[in-house]
C-alpha cells in the first residue's frame, strides 16, 4: 500500500517505477469514512463554555496540516459521519481556521487579554490545554496545530503516550482534548460516542462527554427506527446537533487507496467497487470475503522479467481512477 503520503511521494521511486515495471494506482472509493478528529472534554470547566469551544474550532489550522505535512493528499473531514449516502448531512462543513472568529468567540468567553508571550489570560490563568494522542507518526501534524494555535492565543501542550496508554487516558476521561480516531462502521456510531448515558463516567467512548437531551432523544429514536428514510433523516439531524454542540473538531479523511503493483497484475475496469477499502478486495470488507478480483497475465510477466534483464523500458503508468469520487 502507498496510501501514506511519504510512501507515495518518497518511497515509490526508482528504476522499477521509472522504467514502467511497476505501476501506480490511486483509486477513489465512496464508503463510510473513519472519524478522525479532536474531542473537547466538556467535563473540563473550560470547555463547558460553548464560546470557548467555538474559539478552539476556528483556532485549529487543519487546512495547513493538510497542505503541508500531508502534501495536499488528504481531504478535510466535515462531520462525524461521512460516506453514509442519504444518511450523511452534506450541508455540514467543518469550521475553517479563522483568527478573527477565534478571537470573537474567545473574547466573548472572557479570554480577550493576552500575556507577554501572546497566550490569552483570564483571572490569572493562561489559556493552556493538554492534547493527548497516541501515535508518534502524527507528531508533525500536532506540532503544526500547536504552532498555529498560538496565533489565536492558545497554548496546546502535547501529551504523547503509547497507543494503549492514550486510549486508557481517554476512556477514563482524564484528557482535556483527545486527538484520536474511530474506524468506520457499516452504520454511524452515535450511541457510544455521543449519547448522554455514556457521559460523565469512565470506560466509555464518549470522549467529549456530550450529554444533550435533544440529541439523546434522536439517537434513541434512530436506533429503534426501521424505516430507512426516517433513519436517514434522523441521522442527518443527529449530525447537525453534534456540529452545533461544537465539541468535536473533524480533521481529515482519506477517501481512496493507493498501491504499486507489477505491470503483469491485471484489474477489472474499474479496479474496485465504490465500497472497496483495500486494493485486493472487490467486495465490502465487512463481508469478511477476502477474495480479490485480479489476475496474473503470464505473457506480460514473462515480457517484463525479460525486459528487466535486457534494460528494455515501458511507459510509466501513474493512474488515478475517479469512477466513484464524490463531487
Amino acid at each position: 500500500s502507498l496510501t501514506i503520503p511519504q510512501y507515495w511521494h518518497d518511497k515509490a521511486k526508482g528504476d522499477i517505477f521509472d522504467k514502467g515495471y511497476v505501476h501506480k494506482l490511486w483509486f477513489y472509493e465512496d464508503r463510510p469514512q473513519p472519524e478522525y478528529g479532536m474531542w473537547l472534554n466538556m467535563d473540563v470547566e473550560l470547555f463547558k463554555d460553548k464560546s470557548v469551544r467555538l474559539g478552539f474550532q476556528h483556532a485549529m489550522n487543519v487546512e495547513k496540516v493538510l497542505r503541508t505535512v500531508l502534501r495536499g493528499d488528504y481531504e478535510r473531514l466535515n462531520s462525524n459521519a461521512e460516506g453514509y449516502g442519504r444518511g450523511t448531512n452534506r450541508a455540514i462543513k467543518a469550521r475553517a481556521f479563522d483568527l478573527k472568529l477565534a478571537d470573537k468567540y474567545l473574547t466573548q468567553a472572557g479570554w480577550g487579554q493576552r500575556g507577554p508571550d501572546g497566550i490569552r489570560v483570564k483571572d490569572g490563568r493562561r489559556l493552556s490545554v493538554r492534547v493527548t494522542y497516541g501515535a508518534a507518526s502524527h507528531n508533525e501534524r500536532v506540532v503544526v496545530l500547536k504552532e498555529e494555535a498560538k496565533k489565536a492565543g492558545i497554548e496546546l501542550t502535547l501529551q504523547l503516550l503509547d497507543s494503549a496508554a492514550a486510549f486508557k487516558t481517554m476512556l477514563e476521561k482524564k484528557h482535556e482534548i483527545a486527538y484520536s480516531g474511530w474506524g468506520a462502521q457499516a452504520q454511524p456510531e452515535y450511541w457510544g460516542q455521543y449519547h448522554g448515558v455514556n457521559a460523565h463516567k469512565p470506560q466509555t467512548n464518549n470522549f467529549s462527554n456530550t450529554d444533550d437531551a435533544a440529541l439523546n432523544k434522536d439517537i434513541d429514536i434512530w436506533r429503534a427506527e426501521f424505516s430507512e428514510a426516517k433513519r436517514d433523516e434522523l441521522s442527518r439531524r443527529i449530525q447537525q446537533r453534534i456540529w452545533d454542540i461544537a465539541a468535536y473538531i473533524p480533521t481529515w479523511k482519506v477517501p481512496y487507496w493507493r498501491i504499486g503493483y507489477w505491470r503483469w497484475v491485471k484489474w477489472p475496469a474499474p479496479p474496485g467497487t465504490k465500497t472497496s477499502d483495500d486494493p485486493i478486495l472487490y467486495v465490502l470488507k465487512e463481508a469478511e470475503a477476502w477474495d480479490g478480483l485480479y489476475w496474473i497475465d503470464e505473457a506480460t510477466k514473462k515480457e517484463t522479467l525479460a525486459a528487466m534483464k535486457s534494460g528494455k523500458t515501458f511507459p510509466v503508468v501513474d493512474r488515478v481512477d475517479k469512477t466513484y469520487k464524490e463531487d
